[in-house]
């Protein structure tokens, strides 16, 4: 059995088969990832940034605090992402999405903003190259982000 936040297999019987070679074919880029947490700063830094706006509205500031989907979008986001992904970095939009940025640069820059119905918009500009839009990311990562994540290799 997998565990999401984990990524770890519990079967024994499972580990018998990797060890004898029957499951290569079905090894992937995230097999080496079986037994450790997946991105688990990035997933305390989100926590951390959530409990954050959570008590700044107790306290009644003007703030809108992250949905639990959106939360469970990002978790399930950050899962999917490729190991060569680098870890990004966390914020919340003022509308209560929560943000994934990635930098390697003044003008290197991707951010996308992730929403409770699972819709992501995401801003890119490389140099002269500058891409915006809009997608669904309940079904995975679209292409056209992956494309652009490349360049953070």
């Amino acid at each position: 059995m997998l565990d999401p936040d984990k990524a770890y297999v519990q079967s024994a019987a499972v580990h018998e088969l990797f060890d004898q070679g029957l499951m290569n074919q079905f090894r992937t880029e995230y097999s080496a990832t079986l037994s450790a947490d997946v991105r688990a700063e990035v997933k305390q830094r989100i926590d951390a940034v959530c409990e954050e706006l959570e008590e700044d509205a107790r306290q009644g500031y003007p703030v809108r605090p992250v949905h639990a989907l959106t939360r469970g979008h990002a978790r399930v986001f950050l899962r999917r992402l490729p190991s060569w992904v680098p870890d990004p970095d966390v914020g919340v939009d003022p509308n209560g999405d929560l943000t994934l940025e990635w930098y390697t640069g003044r003008d290197h820059v991707l951010s996308i903003s992730l929403a409770p119905s699972g819709e992501v918009v995401y801003a890119y500009a490389n140099g002269r190259r500058r891409e915006s839009g809009c997608d669904d990311v309940k079904a995975g990562i679209p292409g056209n982000l992956m494309e652009l994540l490349r360049s953070f290799e």
